[in-house]
């Protein structure tokens, strides 16, 4: 399952040799992969401890479970913050309902006074937020959007506010949320074609930010368009330290900027 293929492929025709070479203790080996299906250095512990060849020294079924669990937890969420949100209001479970979710959220994110004094404000931003975590309105957060979405606009204690960090990017018209790489050249070049007619034609080019189609975490992306040619760039969210860095791969330069 973690690398996504059948172990063992040269016995497939062979079961009666494969169980014999099992029970002389061969098991699968650990191989160097993409990064992006690298089991973590705990989930190789437990499936290791779990095909031990003295059967008394593997774990109990609970035991494994639990494990699984708090694993799943260590993969979904890297904010810290969140982490003690979710293991504290949900251990054990993959999702949560939006009710319980979002009084659990209002005792840890920071929301400043002013945001408490204009109601109205505050339940948009909630609305945003349940959108963003449940975009099929499904009534329920799971562990992984919980923690893509705090990627995206962590941390959850951030100092100016997690509802208004993540409502100040939300509201820019410049941003794009979660859109493909072929949409969003489709858009930019709409919007080139357009200023060739008009005969209104932008020197700088234009631009859009969106969030990244790519299996890298914290990950944005800059694309631009001048005079009808496309550039994506890279943009690393560090949640840690509030920080953003645009990579700019042709002249390995790298800009940071603070959110």
């Amino acid at each position: 399952m973690i690398y996504r293929r059948r172990v063992h492929e040269s016995y497939k025709n062979h079961l009666p040799a494969l169980a014999a070479a099992l029970m002389r203790g061969m098991r699968p080996e650990w191989e160097e992969i993409d990064q992006s299906l690298a089991p973590s250095k705990r989930l190789k512990t437990l499936v290791e401890q779990c095909w031990n060849q003295n059967p008394n020294d593997r774990l109990p079924f609970i035991k494994v479970a639990e494990e699984i669990d708090e694993i799943i937890l260590e993969d979904a969420i890297g904010d810290p913050k969140g982490k003690e949100l979710w293991r504290t209001k949900f251990n054990g479970n993959a999702w949560a309902y939006w009710s319980d979710f979002k009084q659990a959220f209002e005792e840890y994110a920071i929301i400043t006074n002013l945001e408490t004094l204009d109601k109205e404000k505050m339940r948009r931003k909630f609305t945003g937020l349940n959108f963003l975590l449940d975009p099929l309105n499904t009534g329920f957060v799971t562990v992984e959007r919980f923690g893509t979405i705090l990627d995206w606009f962590g941390p959850i204690d951030s100092k100016q506010g997690f509802l208004n960090k993540m409502h100040n990017i939300l509201s820019r018209e410049w941003f794009f949320g979660e859109l493909e790489q072929t949409r969003a050249e489709t858009k930019l070049l709409s919007s080139h074609m357009r200023q060739v007619r008009e005969n209104k034609i932008n020197p700088y080019g234009s631009f859009l930010i969106r969030i990244s189609d790519s299996t890298v975490r914290r990950s944005y992306t800059l694309s631009w368009e001048k005079q009808g040619i496309i550039t994506h760039h890279r943009i690393i969210h560090k949640p840690s330290i509030e920080t953003f860095f645009l990579l700019e791969a042709k002249r390995q330069r790298i800009f940071f900027f603070q959110s």
